[in-house]
């Protein structure tokens, strides 16, 4: 490890399909989270709006996956952060256990939310990424 990443909260070591894919953590308070979504939408359902640039096959398309982030404090004020963000299928096992405060691994992306900023791109909520360590 470069940086320092140890973590004085617990973490989330994440397994898929008996592979570890992500040991998460923050490093004091914060919010640490790990989300499964399955979301299959009615295209009769659409409705366009002149505002959201979208079409119809997008946003009826099948949406299933598991994402893993947080908030860490120690970054700043409402800087968010992403570990991993991967497709799932039927027959995959996801594990979550919770471990004591220790290392974790660096975070793939950061960005600062904030809510009055226009996004251009749907991955982008903020005001930009970067990977830094308030231990640097």
């Amino acid at each position: 490890m470069d940086k320092e990443y140890v973590s004085k909260s617990p973490r989330f070591e994440v397994m898929l399909n008996g592979k570890r894919v992500c040991t998460a953590g923050i490093y004091e308070s914060g919010v640490l989270s790990f989300f499964c979504t399955y979301t299959l939408r009615d295209p009769e359902s659409f409705n366009s709006d002149p505002d959201v640039e979208i079409y119809k096959e997008e946003w009826a398309k099948l949406e299933f996956d598991f994402s893993v982030s947080g908030i860490d404090h120690a970054l700043g004020e409402n800087v968010h952060v992403d570990w991993l963000r991967q497709d799932l299928r039927v027959g995959d096992v996801l594990k979550i256990r919770i471990l004591p405060p220790g290392e974790f691994d660096e975070h793939k992306s950061q960005y600062i939310f904030d809510p009055d900023m226009p996004t251009n791109d749907e991955n982008d909520e903020g005001t930009g990424t970067s990977n830094s360590s308030p231990r640097a």
